[in-house]
């Protein structure tokens, strides 16, 4: 799915926008071109569009047939592409600052280095700072290269029991994360949900191989 040109006039209206600057640098062209896709003369393709669009979804905004645009009002949402990992982190982020508790399954830190990019470092020292946070992460059998260490505890998984799609357990949320060829973020903000799945973790978490250090 794309964008129309009054779309994107409107979603950086709700957004508060008055520049295309971030949108155009998300998308990968010139101000004056994103300029001239908005002015109806041409300007991006369909690819460009289609990040486009992600930009505003990742920010809020839903999209209504060809022209309509509106506020996401919804609990649930989805997140995609870079932009989106990065909102992730972001959320997690701002979710336990005060304390709490996160759980992680199926995670490879590789992937999450990939694609956390040059944001990857301060996250990790900021999550460090939190005072009164408990993370707790699942990770393949013998698996070793973590790089979480300052602020999550880690096991391994019994073997053969890892499958490449991790789940994030934060707050009231529950996040699926797909992130081959790109990131696609489901967030489910439920307490009911977030607890069932806390509970199926914590059964795992109690069974399972203490990592060797």
């Amino acid at each position: 799915m794309t964008i129309t040109p009054e779309q994107s006039i409107a979603a950086r209206g709700l957004l508060r926008m008055r520049s295309v600057a971030e949108v155009a640098a998300h998308v990968g062209c010139a101000e004056s071109t994103y300029k001239k896709f908005e002015g109806l003369q041409g300007g991006i393709g369909p690819a460009k569009k289609e990040r486009a669009r992600h930009f505003f979804e990742n920010r809020g905004i839903g999209f209504i047939g060809q022209t309509g645009v509106n506020r996401r009002t919804q609990s649930n949402y989805t997140l995609q592409g870079r932009d989106g990992f990065w909102m992730f982190l972001d959320d997690v982020y701002d979710t336990v600052k005060d304390g709490g508790e996160i759980d992680v399954i199926n995670v490879v830190d590789e992937t999450f280095v990939k694609w956390a990019g040059e944001k990857f470092k301060p996250h990790i020292e900021r999550m460090g700072r939190i005072k009164g946070l408990t993370c707790r992460t699942l990770a393949p059998h013998g698996y070793k290269n973590f790089v979480s260490t300052a602020y999550s505890q880690y096991k391994w998984l019994k073997e053969g029991d890892f499958i490449e799609i991790p789940f994030y357990i934060y707050g009231d949320k529950l996040a699926i994360l797909i992130l081959d060829p790109e990131p696609l973020i489901l967030v489910i903000v439920e307490p009911k949900i977030a607890k069932a799945y806390r509970v199926q973790f914590m059964n795992l978490w109690q069974n399972v191989f203490e990592v060797v250090k």
